[in-house]
C-alpha cells in the first residue's frame, strides 16, 4: 500500500490538530444535545501529551457538563494547578465554573486568581465566562506571527468565546470561514505544532 508523500511532522500535525478538534466537537454536540455522556471519549485526553488536545478535551468536558470519575474534579484542578500551558490551564477554570459545586470550585479558583502568571487566565478564575446567546457566520483573515498580511495556507487557531479552539489551515485566500461562532471575542492563537515545539 503507497501513502501520501507526508512528513512525519506534517502527519503528527494532522493527527493533534484533528484529534482536538473532534474533541471540541463532541464537546459542543453533548452540550446541544443535553446528553453529558456523549463526551465521555474525551476524559481520556487530560493527560495527553499533547497540550491542545489537552485544552480541547477539558473544554469539551466543560460544554457538556460532564463529571464523573474519568473527567473528576481532582484532575482537573491538578491541570488548573501544574499546566504548564496557559490554555489548559484557562479551560480547567472554564470546567470547574461550570461542572464543580461552589463549595468544591471556591479554593482552586481563589488560588488560581491570585497566583496564576497569565492575565487571562487569572481573570477567568476570578469571574465566569458569560454563556454566548447567539451565533453568527465569521470571517477571519490569518495573519502569522511576523507576517504584516493575511497568508494562504498558513496554520491557525481560532479561539472561539465558549472556549474551544479550531485547529486548521487558511484557505488560498487566507481565510478561515466560522459558520456559526458563538458572540463574543475570536482570537488567532499560536498555531499548535508550534506552541508544541517549543516545549519539547
Amino acid at each position: 500500500v503507497l501513502l501520501p508523500a507526508l512528513s512525519l511532522r506534517a502527519m503528527i500535525r494532522v493527527t493533534r490538530s484533528a484529534l482536538a478538534n473532534a474533541a471540541s466537537a463532541l464537546g459542543r454536540l453533548a452540550s446541544r444535545l443535553g446528553k453529558s455522556e456523549l463526551a465521555l471519549p474525551v476524559c481520556a485526553r487530560f493527560a495527553d501529551a499533547r497540550s491542545s488536545v489537552r485544552e480541547s478535551a477539558v473544554v469539551a468536558a466543560a460544554l457538556a457538563g460532564l463529571s464523573n470519575p474519568a473527567c473528576s474534579r481532582e484532575k482537573v484542578v491538578g491541570l488548573l494547578a501544574r499546566d504548564r500551558e496557559g490554555a489548559v490551564r484557562a479551560a480547567a477554570a472554564r470546567w470547574l465554573h461550570a461542572v464543580a459545586p461552589e463549595a468544591e470550585r471556591r479554593a482552586p479558583l481563589a488560588r488560581c486568581a491570585s497566583e496564576d502568571p497569565t492575565f487571562e487566565v487569572a481573570r477567568l478564575c476570578r469571574s465566569a465566562p458569560r454563556a454566548a446567546e447567539t451565533s453568527h457566520a465569521v470571517t477571519v483573515y490569518v495573519v502569522p506571527d511576523g507576517s504584516a498580511t493575511p497568508t494562504a495556507r498558513a496554520s491557525y487557531a481560532l479561539r472561539l468565546p465558549d472556549g474551544r479552539t479550531r485547529h486548521g489551515v487558511a484557505d488560498r485566500r487566507a481565510v478561515v470561514f466560522e459558520r456559526a461562532a458563538p458572540s463574543g471575542e475570536l482570537e488567532l492563537g499560536v498555531p499548535a505544532a508550534l506552541v508544541e515545539a517549543g516545549t519539547r
